[in-house]
């Protein structure tokens, strides 16, 4: 097959059009197959043309990201679909689906926001690529951020349940860190993830001693792991059973 090279483009399409035409997820160099070009070319008068829909996406890694574009001319039943960085020999997708308009992807969650991404789609018939149509964009990935508040003035008696609110706003992780804390961490009486569903109920121990002083605190968390990017504490006053 010969490789249609835009000449203003050569520098970025180059290496994409030198990639093996099969399907793969990889990320490294080493693990790519790479061919030379036979030549570079125009595409042909009376083929199509293919325009993606922003000049640069924003997303958060984790996220899933939604592209749109729109073919004129002779259309192909299907489009290729990759992202990557190192000027395209590290591949965080590549893959061939129905040329809808609009293809929408989970992006992975080690995706880096100091790393800069492209976005490339191109013509394809029959699960192959045909090059006779492309464009690109930027993927600019966003580093996570919200706000958490806890609802204050959280007070509780012993052997009871108390219910422990919150609001997130801003990138709303699936899942939240939750603790209960004697002084400033020495002894923990809850030490959780939980789903973030904006409320939490917590059976108060019976032992707990009203004369201490005790905090609560929660954090974003996702994939089981603790996030760091809002979190927020209050503290809780604990009252004896009568």
């Amino acid at each position: 097959m010969n490789y249609l090279i835009s000449p203003t483009s050569t520098a970025l399409l180059g290496l994409v059009a030198c990639a093996s035409l099969s399907l793969f997820h990889s990320s490294s160099a080493e693990e790519l197959s790479f061919i030379e070009p036979l030549e570079e070319q125009v595409p042909s008068e009376g083929r199509c043309s293919l325009n993606i829909d922003e000049n640069v996406y924003a997303s958060m890694a984790g996220s899933n990201l939604s592209i749109e574009w729109d073919m004129a001319g002779e259309t192909t039943s299907e489009v290729f679909v990759s992202i990557f960085t190192a000027q395209g020999r590290s591949y965080v997708l590549s893959t061939i689906v129905s040329n809808s308009g609009e293809h929408s992807i989970p992006l992975p969650e080690t995706l880096d926001a100091s790393q800069s991404y492209t976005i490339y789609i191109e013509s394809a018939t029959d699960k192959s690529r045909s090059m006779d149509c492309w464009d690109h964009a930027q993927l600019e990935i966003l580093e996570p951020t919200c706000a958490l508040n806890i609802n204050r003035g959280l007070h509780v008696v012993t052997q009871d349940r108390v219910s422990i609110d919150w609001n997130m706003s801003g990138f709303k992780s699936d899942q939240v860190y939750l603790s209960i804390f004697l002084g400033s961490g020495d002894v923990y009486l809850l030490n959780t993830i939980e789903p973030n569903t904006g409320s939490y109920e917590w059976s108060v121990p019976k032992w707990i001693d009203s004369e201490r002083v005790y905090s609560v605190y929660i954090e974003d968390a996702q994939n089981g792991s603790r996030g760091t990017n809002c979190w927020d504490h209050s503290e809780l006053i604990v009252s004896s059973a009568s």
